[in-house]
């Protein structure tokens, strides 16, 4: 009746991109793409619980409202999501279509 998605990487200094066994660059693959499969293979049997819950952790580097938080640069900026509609699969890294940031 509980499921918490807390799995992440964060990898500034990588120069060029890696991917996952699907294809996808590693970071969205482990930061989104996982939590959303997860979820999604789970979510019939969640709800037969009376009080089912998901929980996603996040990071407070993009969050802007704490002390500390949303100053990673450059900041994430899906744009009008560009890689998404170029299918998003090796050699389109990132989301936004531009090329890759390890520190997005």
């Amino acid at each position: 009746d509980r499921l918490i998605c807390n799995a992440g990487v964060y990898q500034p200094s990588l120069e060029h991109a890696k991917w996952s066994k699907d294809n996808h660059e590693q970071t969205m693959q482990i930061n989104f793409l996982s939590h959303f499969l997860m979820t999604s293979i789970l979510l019939d049997g969640m709800l037969d619980s009376p009080d089912a819950r998901v929980t996603m952790v996040g990071s407070v580097t993009g969050n802007d409202n704490t002390v500390g938080g949303g100053g990673v640069y450059p900041i994430a900026d899906l744009h009008e999501l560009e890689g998404f509609k170029a299918g998003f699969k090796n050699p389109i890294a990132m989301a936004d279509g531009y090329g890759f940031v390890g520190a997005k």
